[in-house]
């Protein structure tokens, strides 16, 4: 019959089916989260390689054993293998794995706990009263039939059926139940072809892992100089030594571009001219920048300006013969201190002169501010030259007048010369009486009198001197000099701005400076006083020592994947990084060899070999899980031809399925009535098992017929293996469908990569799937549900 015909069958609904509702972990293979499946959907297992997602399903898988295997015989790991209580308890405490599902339309509850000496298995269902526990082997073996449930726990999608070599998934099948029907037959022919696959394999087994190593010793010769770690190739472990190979050429790949791009060399270069602006800002900042300096002579200037101003004012109130302000205190300019004492000094001075002056016309009984001393000092001349010129030659010219007292009414008496009327008009001088009288008295009392008058006009000659030098001062002199040191106060503001200016731009000096080198917004505090300067160069200094510090660990990130170490952030390391670079861009040919060697001929050689070593290392173990599913189905005594009838429609519509979608291109027939493959036709040609993609989609259907026959969950480890992104778009696809259309229940695990993205296309199944990550820290593997409606 040709696998692509349109019947379906539901599945035996005679037959107890059963469903997982949730599972709790806690310290079991370093697991801790639950998952609970919810009603029509899937449930993915997402996470990382090595994130604990195979755990899941071996942890739950244990669950369900009521014999567990001691210890292996082979050392390492092996992942088809069922785990051993050791390896399933922690290294500490206990471990507990809950699982609640429904088989036959009840509840269950299996409640199993784990440490170095023991494992406690118990079993119980839910009744009206509460939960009863039942016999744990019994139950399991013969209502829940684990055997078989086993069969369904496959280790991956791509190669869960096929470990019997050169066999094709179908082939499983028909293997798989025709032992229903000749057990022991079937049983013998199985174990002589154990036993010889195990002894074939095991040469050719001995020498992919000799070819291995001597592969591994090229590597590391090669690669002696290029900082890819190595480590992984110290053993070999079958089916990953063309991931490793991938690894390796991808990080050498990376090595040779940022090389060749000089992208790296050209960001170095960057770091460089920051290094430089960062050293330049240092600079400037030693001694302070001067600023010191700056904001001494600020406060100085605003000091000599107030001092200016008291001065200044005291100045101009200053009048002749008031008293002389004190001489102010020194100014930090030296000129204006100069000018100003210089000033006040000379205005002492010539106040000293008027105050002598005034005090001998007191002397002289000369009121300054109503009388001429000048005139007087005149009047007082002429009568001395009459004096003389009467005691030599006694022929002065005279003429006879009177004189009249006059008292006023204030009681003041004053004397005046009663001139004819005649003699003032005929004379004009006559108007003009000198008030120094010319005494009438004999010649010895004129001469006393002469001395006398001379010594006065002594006095007199003193005072006009000493009241005209001040007051040519107070008009002359002084004047100019207050107004030239008034504009002492314009010259002190221009100084105090030019030192602003100074501060101003040191600032603005650090702040490009700044911007050059963190390349980011730089907030620049205001100073205004020597008391900002401390915080300001506080500040500038904490930010240079951040952004270096970022600096550093960034370079130390970039130039690691080249196997170099990056110091201080300095232009001296710098130029360091640049000349290591320099030197490593020599042996890019070598290197460029070395990559093409390892993606075009080692990958696909040791990808074969990966795949040959894989189908024959792993026989043996999965022949014993075969072995036990078929006791399992033994054990249950089905009917053969049913089994073979109902498993076969369920696959046959499954396959049309997926032919009619164009996911698989063969079309495998079968003989009636049986599972037994009469050939596997690709593209007209007869070949011997499905590969590729087609691997996956064959072990999907086969999986679902027989979880859709025997009314049980499916549970798929690394289903993603072997799909590209629009493949594994199917696969979530038919997934949902099958779910829908055969009632069955889906667990899947799928490693975290680009084809599988959570923001991406995954977002369309929602409604249909529920994802949980799952995440490693080195110490835990904790299990997240994701909400793909976020």
């Amino acid at each position: 019959m040709a696998f692509c015909a349109e019947s379906t069958r539901s599945g035996r609904g005679d037959e107890a089916s059963m469903k997982l509702a949730r599972v709790d972990f806690e310290n079991v293979m370093e697991l801790e989260g639950s998952i609970e499946f919810p009603e029509g959907k899937a449930v993915i297992v997402y996470g990382e390689n090595k994130a604990g997602k195979s755990n899941i399903i071996h942890a739950l898988r244990y669950a369900f054993l009521s014999k567990v295997v001691g210890s292996r015989r082979a050392s390492g790991y092996d992942e088809l293998k069922l785990v051993t209580s050791r390896e399933m308890a922690p290294a500490e405490g206990v471990g507990k794995i809950t699982v609640d599902f429904e088989h036959d339309g009840r509840q269950f509850e299996i409640r199993r706990e784990i440490d170095r000496n023991r494992d406690d298995n118990r079993i119980l269902r839910k009744e009206a009263d509460g939960f009863r526990e039942l016999d744990f082997a019994k139950t399991v073996k013969r209502e829940l039939r684990a055997g078989l449930l086993d069969a369904l726990f496959a280790p991956d999608s791509a190669m869960g059926f096929k470990h019997l070599n050169e066999k094709n998934i179908d082939a499983v099948v028909r293997e798989l139940f025709k032992e229903i029907g000749n057990a022991k037959v079937y049983a013998e022919r199985f174990k002589q072809r154990v036993q010889q696959l195990r002894e074939e394999a095991a040469v050719r087994v001995a020498g992919i892992q000799t070819d291995y190593y001597s592969f591994v010793a090229w590597l590391r010769e090669r690669l002696s100089e290029v900082p890819v770690d190595l480590k992984v190739f110290e053993t070999y472990d079958a089916g990953r030594t063309s991931e490793k190979i991938g690894d390796v050429a991808n990080g050498l790949r990376g090595y040779i571009d940022s090389l060749e791009k000089g992208e790296l060399k050209e960001w170095i270069s960057d770091m460089r001219r920051r290094a430089q602006e960062a050293e330049d800002v240092e600079e400037l900042l030693g001694k302070d920048m001067g600023l010191g300096g700056c904001f001494k002579r600020v406060e100085e200037i605003r000091e000599d300006k107030e001092s200016l101003d008291l001065l200044m004012a005291a100045l101009r109130e200053t009048k002749l013969g008031a008293p002389v302000p004190g001489l102010p205190d020194d100014f930090h300019d030296a000129e204006l201190d100069r000018q100003a004492k210089g000033i006040c000094q000379r205005l002492e001075e010539a106040q000293a002169r008027y105050s002598s002056a005034q005090k001998l016309a007191g002397e002289e009984m000369i009121d300054l501010n109503t009388e001429n001393p000048a005139r007087i000092k005149s009047d007082k001349e002429k009568v001395l030259a009459l004096l003389g010129m009467e005691v030599l030659t006694a022929d002065a010219p005279k003429v006879q007048v009177d004189l009249v007292k006059i008292s006023s009414e204030h009681g003041e008496e004053s004397v005046h010369g009663l001139i004819p009327l005649k003699l003032m008009d005929d004379d004009a001088a006559f108007t003009r009486l000198s008030p120094e009288p010319i005494p009438e008295a004999p010649e010895e009392q004129k001469r006393e009198y002469a001395r006398i008058l001379r010594r006065r006009i002594e006095n007199l000659t003193t005072i006009c001197e000493d009241k005209g030098r001040a007051e040519a001062f107070f008009e002359g002199e002084f004047a100019s000099s207050l107004a030239h040191i008034s504009r002492y106060d314009a010259a002190l503001a221009e100084n105090e701005r030019r030192e602003k200016e100074t501060i101003s731009n040191a600032v603005k000096q650090v702040h490009s400076r700044l911007l050059l080198f963190a390349q980011e917004h730089v907030g620049m505090p205001e100073l205004g006083s020597e008391e900002d300067l401390k915080p300001f160069l506080r500040g500038v200094r904490e930010l240079l020592s951040r952004k270096k510090s970022d600096y550093q660990s960034a370079i130390s990130d970039k130039v690691k994947n080249l196997g170099m170490q990056a110091g201080e952030f300095s232009t001296r390391e710098m130029d360091g990084l640049l000349s290591q670079i320099v030197a490593m861009e020599k042996d890019i040919p070598q290197h460029r060899a070395v990559w093409a060697e390892l993606t075009k001929q080692r990958r696909a050689e040791w990808e074969s070999n990966d795949a040959e070593h894989a189908d024959l290392a792993c026989v043996p173990a999965v022949v014993d899980g075969i072995d036990r599913a078929l006791g399992a189905i033994l054990d249950n005594a089905f009917d053969e031809q049913e089994v073979m009838d109902g498993i076969q429609e369920i696959i046959v519509d499954i396959n049309a399925r997926l032919t009619g979608e164009d996911l698989i291109k063969s079309c495998i027939e079968m003989g009636k009535g049986s599972l037994q493959l009469s050939k596997t036709i690709y593209k007209g040609r007869e070949i011997t098992h499905p590969c590729g993609a087609e691997r996956s989609f064959f072990s999907l259907a086969a999986l679902t017929a027989l979880a859709r026959y025997f009314r049980l969950p499916v549970i798929i480890d690394e289903a993603a293996n072997n799909l590209d992104k629009n493949h594994l778009r199917h696969f979530i696809r038919l997934i949902r469908e099958f779910a829908s259309s055969y009632d069955v229940q889906y667990i899947l695990s799928i490693k975290e990569t680009d084809d599988f993205p959570i923001d991406g296309w995954v977002r369309e199944f929602a409604d249909d799937v529920q994802i949980y990550r799952v995440a490693y820290d080195d110490q835990k593997k904790y299990i997240r549900p994701v909400d793909l409606y976020a």
